[in-house]
């Protein structure tokens, strides 16, 4: 752990000693490794910061986590707007994630065939929203979808209710 080297990015990779090849920082939110780095750069640029001159102990020995959600937003061919917001995790195929006893249920609207936007929400066991995909044709703000990420459906006036209900198609 060399305090001279400040890295950050999907080329990165973690110590060996940490034990964790698999990830790297494009598993995260690339807004809050950003934040991380710039935090660590501002003592290298500031006088007024007290100077480092070994590596800050660390509890446990374990690697930075990260909590903010990663997203990807793409204009597509065909005028679709494309948006996926997913919590930072090790890519695992769909099916593989839906066949786990812990994954909770999916809300699906719409389909891009009908001319209906596409929404899929994610609700994980503890009836949390925690994956968001959208797919239309008309522009929309993500800062929106975005705000939904982590809240429980309850706050959101029993959304699986309503859904099972048939009031939200």
């Amino acid at each position: 752990n060399d305090i001279t080297v400040h890295a950050a990015g999907s080329l990165t990779k973690y110590r060996r000693s940490y034990y964790c090849d698999p990830w790297t920082h494009s598993n995260f939110s690339s807004k809050e490794v950003g934040i991380a780095l710039a935090s660590e750069m501002l003592h290298l640029f500031d006088p007024t910061l007290e100077i480092q001159t070994e590596p800050p102990e660390e509890p446990l020995n374990l690697t930075p986590i990260y909590r903010s959600p990663k997203v990807v937003s793409a204009y597509l061919p065909g005028d679709y707007h494309y948006l996926h917001v997913y919590k930072p995790s090790l890519l695992v195929p769909l099916a593989q994630q839906m066949a786990a006893p812990h994954y909770g249920r999916e809300l699906i609207t719409g389909h891009p065939a009908t001319g209906k936007d596409y929404i899929r929400l994610h609700i994980n066991q503890y009836s949390s929203i925690e994956t968001i995909t959208c797919l239309s044709k008309k522009p929309f703000s993500k800062d929106n979808f975005l705000c939904l990420y982590g809240i429980p459906e309850k706050m959101l006036n029993k959304m699986c209710a309503r859904f099972d209900e048939g009031l939200i198609s």
